[in-house]
This record gives structure tokens, C-alpha cells and sequence, in this order.
């Protein structure tokens, strides 16, 4: 399984070009966050292993596909494995999830 991830300090973000690509290819949601561009660009937060972001990802490249304070990368994920996105000052990782305490 592929996780796309933020790379960078800044947090994750996708290009206007990013969401205008998985519109096309038929993303509702993209389509419905593309009508909604405001002053401060667009927000659109897919689910990370959602199969149309790492496509943009992976045909558009990190360079295009990041927004402007992302750097945009694919982890890869043994299919049938938990994962969580671990997040720094927007800096991510994408690693197992995390045992929970409860008392």
C-alpha cells in the first residue's frame, strides 16, 4: 500500500494542479474543494492512501503536486498494516500507530 506524506516543515497541502488532476479523474470532492478555492487556496485533506492522491502524486511529481508549504512524498506501507501519519511542526512520518493507555 502507498501513504502520501509531508516531507517538510510547513504541513500538507496539495497544488491547485493536484486537485484539478484528481478531479478530472473523477474525485467528487476534489471537484467540490476546486469550487470552494478561497483567498488562501485550496483546502482538500483526502485520505492519505486514497488511490487517486498518490496517483496525482506519482504522475504529477512532488514538485507539482505540493502545495506551497509541502514537499509531498509516497511511504511505502505492508498491505494489511496500521498506520498513522506521526506530524512535527507539520513535518510527517508515517509510522506504526501507537499504543494507547487507558486506566
Amino acid at each position: 500500500m502507498k501513504v502520501v506524506y509531508n516531507a517538510c516543515y510547513g504541513g500538507f497541502g496539495l497544488s491547485k494542479e493536484a486537485v484539478q488532476y484528481m478531479a478530472d479523474k473523477g474525485s467528487e470532492s476534489a471537484a467540490e474543494a476546486l469550487q470552494k478555492e478561497g483567498r488562501w487556496g485550496i483546502y482538500y485533506h483526502p485520505e492519505r492512501d486514497d488511490a487517486l492522491l498518490v496517483e496525482a502524486v506519482e504522475t504529477l511529481g512532488s514538485d507539482i503536486a505540493s502545495g506551497r508549504h509541502a514537499s509531498l512524498q509516497i511511504a511505502h506501507v505492508p498491505d494489511g498494516a496500521q498506520w498513522e501519519i506521526d506530524e512535527y511542526d507539520g513535518s510527517e512520518s508515517v509510522v506504526p500507530p501507537r499504543q494507547s493507555w487507558s486506566y
